[in-house]
Order: structure tokens, then sequence, then C-alpha cells
């Protein structure tokens, strides 16, 4: 009678026994960007924003670059919104955008009052 089961009982151990999740030992996926280009900025040039960002064409690009990159412009305090996107250019080439929303600055100021004392 354990005859019997002994190939019912091996298969039910090789479909139990314990193997590695699909995510463990997987790296995850790495852009490399034939270009970055910059939009919304006014005040500041584009080199500015790039150099601010760290990010370089050619470079491996990971979500941990993505995330200094933005700390790091909105550490300068000239930003109100940062937005890093990868989109597909012209002949499949790999573009990094950076938006940037600049915070408002003073354009107009008056005091009102007393004009002349007497």
């Amino acid at each position: 009678m354990t005859l019997r089961f002994a190939p019912v009982l091996v298969l039910s151990l090789a479909v139990l026994a314990p193997r590695p999740c699909g995510a463990q030992g997987e790296r995850p996926p790495v852009l490399t960007p034939d270009s970055i280009a910059v939009q919304g900025a006014r005040r500041t040039t584009t080199a500015t924003v790039l150099q601010t960002s760290g990010l370089l064409p050619g470079r491996a690009l990971t979500y941990k670059d993505v995330q200094r990159a933005i700390l790091a412009l909105y550490a300068t305090g000239q930003y109100d919104d940062v937005q890093i996107a990868q989109t597909q250019a012209a002949g499949g080439k790999n573009l990094v955008l950076i938006r940037v929303r600049e915070r408002p600055t003073l354009v107009k100021w008056a005091v009102r009052g007393v004009q002349r004392l007497g």
C-alpha cells in the first residue's frame, strides 16, 4: 500500500519544494538616455538645470538617480514642481525630459500711505 502512494508523495514534495521568487536577484530596469531636455526654465539656463540634476546623456539611469536629481533641484529653492519623464524621440532614441515650474518672483511692489510729511 505504501509503494502505491510513493509516486504521489514524491510528486507532491516536488511541487511544494521552496523556490526563489521571480523578483529575487533581479535588478531594476536601467535606462540609458540618448539626450536630456529641459522644459519650463526661464530664469535659469538649461545648463544650470542639467548640472544641478547631475543627469548625463549616455550614462545608465536608475530610479535612485532620478530621485537624487529631483531632490537636488528642489533643494535649490527655485522650483515649485519638478517632474522627470522618459519618452521615445524620433528614431527610437531614449529622451529624458525634465519639466520644472519656477517659483514666482516679486514682480511689482508699491508703498501706500503718507507721501509727504508737513
